[in-house]
């Protein structure tokens, strides 16, 4: 099927962590928190409004009730997702694939706005299109913006079942074709959906 849009997930679709986040946790274990605090900040704030440095000091600094001196932590935070943010093998070869058939390429990814950003420059693929959503859950608001723009049918490609789910109740079949993919290192790899979603492993596959 020729589709107008082809707009993906990032975190878990088109990169992951090569370290596990142990670098992002080793900025605070440098300055006396343990890794279970810091994986525990994480967790707080990883849902509720996406990570960033700030959410993770305010987390940390909350729990603790100690005050975290920011002063070089923002470079080591760069410098960690510049080293640790890795492209799944399939991804560039497909992005110029979408390119050079001339379809948009949008990424809808949900965080702090900041953060993500910074995260997909340091990544360098193309895209036509970049949307971070502030609310979890809510990338069908985003997916209902780019069918307005683009017309249907637009496909989406998460890792996500929450998202993808709410796409499916706010859009029709006609508009946009949902795919899950499943990728060996995810967090969501084992979270049911309430819908059936074709599910990938491949990017490729969705150009079948």
């Amino acid at each position: 099927m020729k589709f107008t849009c082809v707009a993906m997930d990032f975190d878990g679709c088109l990169a992951y962590y090569n370290d596990d986040k142990t670098g992002l946790f080793k900025i605070f274990t440098d300055i006396g928190f343990t890794e279970d605090e810091a994986r525990d900040a994480y967790g707080d704030v990883d849902e509720a409004e996406g990570i960033s440095l700030n959410s993770l000091v305010r987390s940390l600094e909350r729990k603790s009730g100690r005050t975290i001196d920011r002063n070089g932590l923002e470079e080591k935070l760069s410098s960690w997702i510049e080293s640790s943010v890795t492209l799944f093998p399939d991804v560039l070869k497909f992005l110029e694939k979408v390119k050079a058939s001339g379809t948009p390429i949008a990424i809808v990814t949900f965080g702090n706005k900041e953060f993500q950003t910074q995260k997909i420059k340091t990544s360098k693929i193309i895209y036509d299109e970049l949307v971070v959503t502030p609310k979890d859950g809510e990338k069908f608001l985003a997916l209902g913006k780019l069918l307005k723009h683009y017309g249907a049918p637009i496909v989406f490609v998460d890792d996500k079942p929450k998202e993808l789910d709410n796409a499916r109740k706010h859009l029709a079949e006609t508009e946009i074709s949902l795919f899950r993919i499943i990728r060996p290192i995810g967090s969501h790899i084992n979270k049911d959906a309430e819908f059936e979603h074709p599910e990938i492993k491949n990017l490729e596959e969705i150009l079948s």
